[in-house]
């Protein structure tokens, strides 16, 4: 499938979900997820202790659970090679985790590189892998339940990011690092 025709499907996906979710005080707020075949464990106890977080969705009303079922969202780990050969074409995601919201489940791919190397624009002191780690799952389900980019804010505001702001491109001198939503 081409780039134009995943972005189509992509659309018409947001905005079935724009419908359904927070966004527009909507009613669907629970969600399920299930973890590929081929993720680890430390990277499954890792999304599933963000997930958990009452400091994450959970504390914007959202029940995200795993299931062995069909879900909803499936939850990929993934390195350069498959990561290029399935958004290579896309220059503006080179590098960076993936949410697909064109595809049934919606397919989220956190980019192996991306989440053991916190790039240099993630500035922060203390727990630097881990509160990255926080953000990416927080901002990659955040696309997942119908969530997009914010504006960036003006420079020099220095508040907590948003959690949906593009932290892996630039923080600070616009916003500090925030990995949870409860923070906004």
């Amino acid at each position: 499938m081409d780039y134009k025709s995943k972005y189509l499907k992509y659309k018409k996906k947001y905005l079935e979900l724009k419908k359904l979710s927070n966004m527009n005080g909507g009613g669907n707020k629970s969600f399920t997820y299930k973890f590929s075949d081929n993720v680890n464990n430390q990277c499954k106890e890792c999304t599933r202790k963000y997930i958990s977080n009452p400091n994450g969705w959970i504390s914007k009303g959202y029940t995200i659970v795993e299931t062995n079922n069909e879900p909803d969202i499936l939850v990929n780990f993934e390195g350069r090679e498959t990561m290029d050969k399935l958004f290579g074409n896309n220059l503006s995601l080179k590098g960076l985790s993936v949410t697909d919201r064109g595809t049934k489940p919606i397919n989220i791919y956190f980019h192996l590189d991306n989440w053991n190397n916190p790039p240099d624009t993630f500035i922060k002191k203390y727990n630097r892998l881990d509160d990255y780690r926080a953000y990416l799952v927080q901002h990659e389900f955040g696309h997942a339940l119908g969530y997009d980019h914010p504006n960036r804010p003006k420079n020099g505001e220095m508040k907590p990011c948003k959690v949906m702001l593009q932290q892996t491109k630039y923080t600070e001198p616009y916003c500090t690092v925030n990995p949870w939503v409860k923070n906004e």
